[in-house]
């Protein structure tokens, strides 16, 4: 029998002697694992400390409660930052912070897309983010930090391919709109 004091399994592996097996003590390996990677999601997201340490063990108590959900139809790390990204943006939604209209986009003059985003000053980006509404700012860093392909990212988001590069580009030309309101002065 393995060491069950180190991991040697993989997630899908542990998900299968959790659901299957009913072995509930291996899931302290997939906290381990993922609780500051969630962590670190929640708090980019939402921007508070608090709020992302509680959403970090609701979410990670929601995770175990739903693993028999998980079909493997993606990975479990995708899977998971699936319910991460939806579980932030309703906590974020419930706190009226995200507004459920589109940005007029037409507003925007379609040359700025010539600028890429990693040509711009990575201090100024960070603040031009932070400016976003939580959903922009949430698929961009799936997209651009975490570098999610497009199939990951259209998983997470439960999107159809076009919805979810139209989203990334909107996401995208606020970023740069607001860059340029705020630095080209």
């Amino acid at each position: 029998m393995k060491s069950e004091t180190k991991n040697t399994y993989t997630d899908e592996q542990l998900v299968d002697l959790i659901v299957l097996e009913g072995r509930s003590e291996f899931f302290s390996f997939l906290y381990k694992k993922y609780q500051l990677i969630v962590y670190k999601k929640c708090l980019a997201i939402t921007k508070s400390i608090d709020v992302s340490e509680e959403l970090t063990q609701d979410i990670l108590c929601k995770v175990f409660d739903k693993l028999k959900e998980f079909k493997k139809q993606s990975t479990f790390s995708t899977w998971l930052f699936s319910i991460v990204y939806h579980e932030c943006i309703n906590y974020l939604r419930s706190l009226k912070k995200i507004s459920h209209q589109l940005y007029d986009i037409e507003e925007v003059d379609e040359d700025i897309e010539l600028i890429e985003l990693e040509d711009l000053k990575v201090s100024r980006l960070d603040e031009v983010l932070n400016l976003l509404p939580a959903i922009d700012k949430a698929i961009l860093l799936m997209k651009y930090q975490e570098g999610f392909k497009l199939k990951q990212i259209q998983s997470i988001l439960n999107l159809t391919e076009s919805t979810t590069k139209m989203r990334i580009k909107r996401a995208k030309i606020k970023v740069l709109k607001l860059y340029n309101d705020l630095y080209s002065k």
